[in-house]
């Protein structure tokens, strides 16, 4: 059940992402990355290059980052945090 949460989720942020035509292309690769970086996270594979933020940190970074701009995204970026958070990643 939270791995199914933890790809719905994923599936949620995609769209936002998608459907957020205001976002610049570097904030929008960036949240690609860290996707991309989740999905590894949560196959057991270690997050590797990022200075020592965890995955955590980066998605709160994030969430903080497009609260106020981009209200979806950010509600999205929680919804993985949360899903990740029930996987003891």
């Amino acid at each position: 059940m939270p791995r199914r949460k933890l790809n719905q989720s994923l599936e949620r942020l995609k769209s936002e992402l998608s459907d957020a035509e205001a976002l610049p292309d570097s904030e929008r690769q960036r949240l690609e990355t860290l996707v991309g970086d989740v999905i590894r996270a949560a196959e057991g594979e270690a997050d590797e290059g990022h200075e020592g933020d965890s995955i955590s940190d980066r998605l709160q970074e994030a969430r903080e980052r497009f609260e106020e701009s981009h209200p979806n995204v950010t509600l999205a970026i929680g919804a993985v945090a949360d899903a990740l958070s029930r996987l003891g990643i």
